[in-house]
């Protein structure tokens, strides 16, 4: 759902660091090891460990720990500095990673261009930019990074005043200030000269992402898989960065909408201002709503009045599906996760649910059950749950237990999943937060609930069945809700052989060649309502082909479902007059 997936670096970096190499890169300066403390007394052990290390969030944890970071892209390595994870509790007063010496000789604007995450919970400070040009002798502040919780954060330091310097240092810190804090992270380094016009889109969603975290009344998500009749007006937020020296004017979004890979138009959003080295997030509300189910596709690029010196960063893409009822639609599937299994997610020897919230806008919505992904290390045959709670957490309904198949284990890259039908539909009014769950007692074996794709905040949770508490997830758990005539998924064995239906647009009428033992014949609109049964009679006396009469239909796309004693099967049709 994402554009730019990394940090600021630009044209010709005479210094860039991504920590991809796994470690503390030669010739960057830790300053002296820091002391481990006790965490029952705050003492110190008499203990020494280097005070920043490189590794992945996985490694800074997921849902149990206090130092939350974004794993974007997925598996990426950083910098950090971390009073909450191995091998600190340490005493972090005055933690700080330094540059190699940078020659400024000849360069003119000279900028600092990074990402960061600084959690200042607990006490802890906000991070520091420092520059020395006496071989690390002294050092001035240049930069305040202040803190931005479980997101990245995007830098831009002017560092004119050292153009010519032949020795400049550049050093980030941060401070616990005596308390048992968090943390601080920092990647994608770069230090160039800065071009005069040049804008960079960040990151792009298919939400407005400006909204409240978490608030009923308005949608602010972004989604992979929603429902024809909750699909509103497409919105578009991008995360706009001007890295010029100049300040820039008119600068907008501009997006291309493509269904089923036919354009729909482009659309410019409002213009604005936006000063040197400043990051902001544009909206366009694109006035654009999905006609009928397919595949949304968005071309999203940010424009200004003043020509852009690199246009190689300019542009974003994002995509999403609208779902119906037919099992070549999606089963009426609504979704946020990326679509393929990128990690796992458990909580070792206790049980867990991992939820995900979905917006409800429309309403009255009817939820018949869900879908997960696993992940490897799942047991087959370990029982799960799947489970639709309101916004404060508590049951709205819930599923038998059922056996895990093999067939929905994933490896990387996997994308098979098992479908579970709640005891009885849950129909929820709205405007309403939703979670739909995968819940895992741990009774019987392991289970590792697949995930893909970052988690804005408050879109993902994980509940520890041991600790009793809820806390957030920043990667998203692959469990889909499904509303509505969601028997395509169900019934995924025998409705891989669709029904064939003639012509294809259809105008007064189409023809559906019917399976042999054909019960019944149900017509549905695109949002899964039930237009209209017609009973079919005895196998024996049933013609191979029927015709079905269209001609007061509107326009639009519809679902036939034929029913025989074995299965159903469906066809998509198209009318259009």
């Amino acid at each position: 759902m994402s554009g730019q997936d990394g940090g600021l670096r630009l044209g010709t970096c005479l210094l860039y660091e991504d920590f991809q190499g796994g470690a503390i890169p030669a010739g960057w300066a830790q300053g002296p090891p820091v002391e481990q403390q006790d965490n029952s007394t705050g003492q110190g052990t008499g203990t020494f460990v280097d005070a920043w290390t490189v590794g992945t969030s996985p490694h800074v944890l997921d849902h149990d720990g206090l130092f939350l970071v974004p794993d974007v892209p997925a598996g990426n390595l950083f910098a950090r500095t971390n009073d909450d994870d191995a091998p600190c509790n340490c005493d972090l007063a005055a933690a700080s990673l330094t540059t190699p010496s940078i020659d400024l000789s000849g360069v003119t604007g000279a900028q600092l261009t990074f990402r960061s995450v600084v959690h200042r919970d607990f006490g802890g400070a906000a991070g520091q930019v420092e520059v020395s040009t006496d071989g690390g002798g002294s050092f001035q502040p240049v930069h305040v990074i202040p803190g931005s919780g479980p997101v990245w954060s995007y830098g831009i330091v002017d560092l004119s005043a050292f153009d010519g310097s032949p020795d400049v240092r550049i050093r980030f810190s941060w401070s616990d200030q005596g308390n048992w804090a968090v943390g601080m992270g920092v990647d994608d380094i770069c230090v160039s000269p800065a071009y005069t016009n040049d804008l960079r889109l960040l990151d792009a969603f298919v939400a407005d992402i400006t909204l409240p975290e978490i608030d009923p009344a308005v949608s602010s998500l972004p989604v992979s898989a929603i429902p024809l009749s909750l699909a509103g007006e497409l919105v578009l937020s991008g995360i706009v960065a001007n890295v010029g020296l100049n300040d820039a004017t008119g600068v907008s979004l501009e997006a291309e909408v493509f269904l089923d890979g036919v354009s729909q138009g482009t659309i410019q959003g409002p213009t604005s201002d936006l000063p040197s080295r400043m990051v902001d997030t544009l909206v366009l509300h694109t006035g654009w709503t999905p006609p009928m189910t397919g595949k949304v596709d968005v071309e999203i690029q940010v424009v200004a009045s003043q020509p852009d010196e690199d246009q190689t960063d300019n542009l974003a893409s994002a995509t999403y599906q609208v779902t119906g009822p037919a099992w070549g639609e999606g089963d009426n599937q609504f979704a946020l996760d990326a679509g393929t299994v990128e990690r796992g997610l458990s909580n070792g020897a206790s049980g867990f649910i991992v939820a995900a919230r979905l917006e409800v806008t429309s309403w009255p919505v009817t939820f018949h059950g869900a879908s997960a992904a696993f992940a490897d290390g799942t047991l087959p045959g370990a029982l799960v749950r799947v489970e639709l709670r309101d916004d404060q957490f508590s049951p709205i309904v819930v599923s038998a237990e059922t056996a895990v198949p093999q067939s929905a284990i994933n490896g990387p890259g996997g994308d098979s999943f098992a479908y579970i039908p709640f005891e009885q539909p849950a129909v929820v009014n709205g405007p309403a937060d939703v979670y739909v769950c995968l819940s895992y007692a741990n009774t019987n074996g392991e289970v590792v609930a697949g995930c893909s794709g970052q988690a804005l905040p408050g879109a993902a949770w994980f509940f520890d069945n041991q600790e009793l508490l809820w806390a957030r997830s920043l990667v998203s758990p692959m469990i889909r809700a499904h509303l509505d005539n969601s028997v395509g998924f169900a019934n995924r064995e025998h409705d891989r052989s669709q029904l064939d239906v003639f012509p294809v647009p259809c105008d007064d009428r189409v023809t559906i060649r019917l399976p042999e033992g054909a019960l019944s014949l149900e017509l549905l609109d695109a949002q899964g309502r039930t237009l209209s049964v017609q009973a079919l009679g005895s196998s024996a006396a049933m013609p191979r082909t029927m015709d079905l009469a269209v001609e007061g239909l509107p326009v639009g796309t519809y679902v036939a479902l034929v029913r025989t004693r074995e299965a159903v099967m469906q066809a998509r049709l198209v009318v259009s007059h």
